[in-house]
């Protein structure tokens, strides 16, 4: 998804400015400037001298106006400003940022009067500078001992980053289905379950998959993330299903909703943000089980759920195919993909294996494989496992079964746990890894920490 960048810049300002540069900004190949305005003419909305203007994170109508004032000389000279936001390399001049909600950015140009080693794009930061008048606009000039780069101190315990992403091969898609009151309940063997005692409350899991359908509970997935990590985690699918279906509120018999899930929704922290709100508005409480996607599919077939949100094509359709999956009034279909975010290779900061430079990620695993550098599988048939056989080279052969990667166990970890879990042995031996990348921003944003 494409994400637009705002700068609100004065028109005559076609002048190159060195993003790292103290000097003032050369004119020698700008266009002659019109009049500067007389500051002692300026209009009432002028920032007094002496004033500190703060802008908390996220406060884009406040940044907008200042940046406004700035273009028309409307701030005093030797105004202060203290911001938290979000760093910008920019073309010709970096900028400070913050979020308007839909995915784009308004920001103010930001001068630093001294040499300094800039952060990665998008990374957060907070910044203490002062306005100087400039030849078309007022400029914030910024000292480098005045930049907080607050990514660096918080990741500071995690010795892994993202390697390589947003692979078109990478994207991993979730859908919605609620379960069929009359499947063929079977135990984890295949075995029959008695259907006289599986209850599944299709009213509340109607009820929770229209309200995550909805403009609003859309919205609220899609904003999911950014406010505390700097980084949107989900997005929502092109051409998903949409709901407008009238919501009941929770009655007795239909108050419990047990949805069945994988971890990367709930290690991510993605529904302890969306859940409160739909429980607060209709008075359903809804009991999550977590697992990996396979594990999540087959508590379900046990009748152990009345809805699932996991992310795995293959295992999904065979759960409608063997008549587990319904339908629900106003939707064309029993799989209902609407978000998606992307697998991410993970692996330790210095790359031994050098995968940064792959052609792409399949070249990437082939170079973990060719070098025996050390790799840490789910092992536990979810979603994000079944994503990473798919990229392994074919040669090898491996698969869920054990004795497919025995041969390879020196450096082939396959640990039968969660992500959270993966992630963490994978931090401790300096492993490369598949995760989802919104599980891995939160594991990295938190200190290696999942709740």
């Amino acid at each position: 998804m494409k994400r637009v960048l705002i700068f609100f810049l004065a028109a005559a300002m076609v002048v190159s400015l060195a993003a790292c540069s103290g000097s003032a900004p050369a004119t020698t190949a700008a266009p002659a400037p019109t009049a500067a305005p007389e500051t002692t003419a300026a209009p009432e909305t002028e920032a007094p001298a002496g004033e500190v203007i703060i802008i908390e994170y996220g406060d884009a109508d406040a940044i907008q106006a200042l940046a406004k004032q700035a273009s028309g000389f409307e701030v005093a000279e030797g105004t202060v400003a203290q911001i938290s936001g979000v760093y910008s390399e920019g073309i010709s001049t970096p900028s400070i940022q913050e979020p308007k909600g839909d995915g784009s950015y308004v920001g103010l140009n930001m001068y630093v009067d001294g040499d300094w080693d800039a952060p990665a794009d998008k990374t957060d930061i907070d910044v203490t500078g002062t306005f100087v008048k400039g030849q078309n606009f007022m400029e914030f000039h910024v000292k480098p001992e005045d930049i907080v780069i607050k990514a660096a101190e918080e990741a500071s315990s995690i010795g892994l980053a993202i390697l390589i992403e947003e692979d078109d091969s990478m994207i991993n898609t979730y859908s919605l289905l609620a379960v069929n009151p009359e499947s063929p309940w079977a135990d984890a063997d295949g075995n029959p379950v008695d259907a006289a005692t599986v209850s599944t409350n299709t009213v509340g899991a109607d009820a929770l998959i229209n309200w995550l359908l909805s403009a609003e509970g859309s919205k609220a997935a899609a904003d999911y993330g950014f406010a505390e990590y700097g980084e949107y985690l989900f997005y929502l699918l092109d051409g998903a299903p949409t709901s407008d279906a009238e919501i009941p509120a929770a009655t007795d018999e239909t108050k419990t909703i047990r949805l069945s899930t994988t971890t990367s929704v709930n290690d991510s922290g993605l529904l302890g943000y969306l859940l409160p709100m739909f429980e607060e508005k209709y008075g359903y409480k809804v009991e999550v089980t977590s697992a990996g996607t396979g594990k999540a599919i087959a508590n379900a077939k046990m009748g152990n759920a009345d809805l699932l949100l996991v992310h795995s094509k293959k295992q999904e359709e065979a759960f409608i195919e063997d008549g587990f999956a319904r339908v629900i009034d106003g939707q064309d279909a029993e799989r209902l993909s609407f978000m998606y975010n992307y697998f991410v290779l993970c692996g330790p900061v210095d790359d031994p294996a050098n995968v940064k430079d792959a052609a792409d990620v399949k070249a990437a695993f082939k170079a973990i494989a060719d070098g025996k550098f050390l790799f840490v599988s789910r092992g536990d048939k979810s979603g994000t496992h079944t994503k990473e056989l798919s990229l392994w080279p074919e040669e090898l052969g491996i698969t869920e079964e054990a004795d497919t990667f025995q041969q390879y166990q020196d450096w082939y970890i396959s640990a039968n746990s969660g992500m959270g879990v993966c992630l963490t042995m994978a931090n401790e031996q300096s492993a490369y890894i598949l995760s989802d990348k919104a599980t891995f921003l939160t594991f990295k944003a938190n200190g290696g920490i999942l709740e």
